[in-house]
């Protein structure tokens, strides 16, 4: 008997699904504070971004290199009139000209001093002339403006072949002063134990990568590629039982980060900083 093409759709859709709750069971087990704090990479980036300011005189925003408008939903809900900016190989395939500017962070077709706000999370690791690149989001934003920006310290390499720089505080200092920027807040982004809870986290990822993407980097674009059927699905269980546990010792371990007073081993930083 023929299956109809739509049956056989649902069905696929149901399998990929539960796949995806056994290799990526953390995600559906846990609530999404405790993952938050199990991956302090990404939970202290959000933390970021939710702090702030409200908008009540609906200041026009920037998200650059916005990729899949991660925090679209919650600036527009504090008021933010929202545009964003991505380059035309952006990772996420999926997203590629959908951005109000498809373009190159260092010329962006907007008016001097358009923005009152521009949004810069985990990009600057990823141009080739981070001043060159700032200098133009000193242009476009207005004088007083604020730039709310992270990037990355200790992490691995990711978004290749465009990953180019790690930056200290010292180094952010510098481009800030060149670009005519203000800092009014520097900030590691975590210390060493953030920093042992994310290698902590993402080792299930790697072993993941092995089995199912045939070992592409965890940070990155990935299409299924699954190894010998008879190797993946004896180690589907202890794949399993390995990121709950994984996920369970990352959380415990960003639990003591406030020990590490000197945070020089920071998963990377945060700033704010108001254009002169």
């Amino acid at each position: 008997m023929n299956v109809p093409s739509r049956v056989k759709r649902i069905l696929l859709n149901k399998v990929i699904s539960i796949g995806k709750i056994f290799i990526n069971p953390s995600n559906h087990v846990f609530p999404h504070w405790i993952i938050s704090k199990a991956d302090p990479e990404r939970g202290i980036v959000d933390n970021f971004i939710n702090n702030l300011h409200s908008a009540p005189t609906r200041e026009l925003l920037l998200d650059v290199g916005a990729g899949n408008f991660r925090f679209q939903d919650y600036l527009e809900t504090q008021g933010f009139v929202y545009e964003s900016q991505d380059f035309d190989q952006v990772f996420d395939q999926d997203m590629r000209g959908k951005h109000t500017y498809v373009c190159d962070i260092e010329n962006i077709p907007v008016n001097d001093g358009r923005f009152d706000v521009v949004v810069c999370t985990q990009v600057l690791e990823h141009l080739a002339n981070p001043l060159i690149a700032l200098q133009e989001l000193s242009r476009i934003l207005r004088k007083g403006g604020k730039l709310y920006l992270t990037t990355n310290f200790l992490f691995p390499i990711h978004g290749a072949p465009y990953d180019f720089f790690r930056y200290t505080n010292f180094g952010l200092e510098h481009l800030c002063h060149k670009s005519n920027f203000s800092i009014s807040e520097l900030q590691p982004r975590g210390g060493f134990y953030s920093f042992i809870a994310k290698i902590v986290f993402d080792f299930p990822a790697i072993i993941k990568s092995w089995l199912f993407y045939g070992g592409a980097s965890p940070h990155g674009q990935r299409q299924i590629k699954v190894r010998n059927i008879l190797i993946v699905l004896p180690l589907v269980p202890l794949v399993f039982l390995v990121d709950i546990l994984c996920t369970l010792l990352a959380f415990l371990l960003a639990r003591f980060d406030f020990m590490d007073k000197k945070k020089r081993f920071t998963l990377g930083y945060q700033l704010v900083a108001t254009r002169d």
